[in-house]
C-alpha cells in the first residue's frame, strides 16, 4: 500500500560527446584464416558490468550505460575500431565517457588499447585497466577527501573584488615500465606519482583555477630507438601543449631502454561531495 509513497528513480538519458568516436556497443564479427572460420557476438555494456561486478561494485545496467551505486557515475563504453592479429588474437579500442549530475560534466572520456585472444577478452582486459587506473580518480574526485589517490591543493587568495579560488589535482595510480637499470646516472627525482603532472605542471597552471573539470591522461615513452614519445588528453581530446611537456619530461629519462610510464588525473576547482 505504500509503493505509491516511494520516490521513483529518474531515468537516466546521458549524452555523448560529439568528439569521443566511440559508438557502437554491440560487435557481431566472423574471423576466417588458414585453420577455421569463427563468429563473435559482444555486447560492451555486459561486458562492463561484468568487469564491474568482479570488481565488487553495486551497479544498474541500462542499454547503453552502467550506472554504479554508490557513486551515481555513469559510464558508457563505445568500440572505437578492432583489428585481428596474425597469427591469432584480437587488438581493440574502446572509449568510456563518464559523467555525473552536478559533478562531472558530459564529455569526459578516455580510450582503451587493449589486446586478448578473442575480442571480448581484449575489450575486458581494456575495461579492467580502466577500472583499476582511472575509476579511483574519479570516485576520488567526489570526496571532501581523496581515500585512495594522492592530490595537491591550489589556492588562489582574493584580489580586490575577485573571490579567492581553491582547486585540487587528483592522482591516480601509476603504471610504469623500464627494460633495464639505468646504465650511468642515477635519476635526480626518483618517479612517483607526483612526477608526470609536475613535468607539465607549467602549461597546466592557466587550467587548474578556472573553474572547469578536467579529466587528463598523461603517456610518456621512451621507445626501442631511443627516441621519445608522448601522449596527453584533456577530457579525451589531444592536448598539444601537455605532450611538449612530456616530450621534453623524456629526455630528461637516465638511458634504461625502452620505458613508459603512464597515468591519468583530474582537476576541479568545484568543492568535492561527500
Amino acid at each position: 500500500m505504500f509503493d505509491r509513497f516511494r520516490k521513483k528513480a529518474r531515468p537516466i538519458t546521458p549524452t555523448t560527446s560529439q568528439a569521443n568516436p566511440g559508438r557502437g556497443i554491440k560487435l557481431s564479427l566472423a574471423f576466417t584464416n588458414a585453420q577455421r572460420t569463427r563468429t563473435e557476438e559482444v555486447n560492451l555494456v555486459s561486458c562492463m558490468a561484468e568487469v564491474l561486478r568482479f570488481g565488487g561494485y553495486s551497479i544498474t545496467v541500462g542499454k547503453s550505460w552502467v550506472q554504479l551505486h554508490e557513486s551515481e557515475l555513469v559510464l558508457q563504453p563505445g568500440i572505437v575500431s578492432f583489428k585481428p592479429l596474425q597469427p591469432s588474437g584480437v587488438q581493440t579500442v574502446t572509449t568510456i565517457e563518464v559523467s555525473r549530475e552536478g559533478s562531472i560534466p558530459a564529455g569526459v572520456f578516455e580510450f582503451q588499447h587493449s589486446t586478448g585472444d578473442d575480442t571480448q577478452q581484449s575489450i575486458t582486459k581494456g575495461f579492467e585497466a580502466w577500472m583499476q587506473m582511472d575509476l579511483p580518480v574519479f570516485l576520488d574526485a567526489l570526496r571532501p577527501k581523496p581515500k585512495l589517490c594522492t592530490f595537491l591543493q591550489f589556492e588562489q587568495a582574493a584580489a580586490g573584488e575577485a573571490p579567492g579560488k581553491k582547486a585540487r589535482v587528483v592522482l591516480g595510480p601509476v603504471s610504469h615500465l623500464v627494460s633495464r637499470p639505468a646504465e650511468s646516472q642515477a635519476e635526480e627525482h626518483p618517479f612517483c606519482p607526483c612526477c608526470l603532472f609536475t613535468a607539465c605542471a607549467d602549461v597546466m597552471k592557466p587550467k587548474i583555477l578556472d573553474g572547469q573539470f578536467y579529466g587528463i591522461r598523461l603517456f610518456a615513452l621512451r621507445g626501442p630507438d631511443g627516441n621519445p614519445g608522448a601522449d596527453c588528453r584533456l577530457n579525451g581530446e589531444n592536448w598539444e601543449p601537455g605532450k611538449s611537456a612530456l616530450l621534453e619530461y623524456v629526455k630528461s629519462w637516465p638511458e634504461r631502454g625502452v620505458e613508459f610510464r603512464k597515468q591519468y588525473l583530474i582537476m576541479q576547482t568545484q568543492t568535492a561531495e561527500a
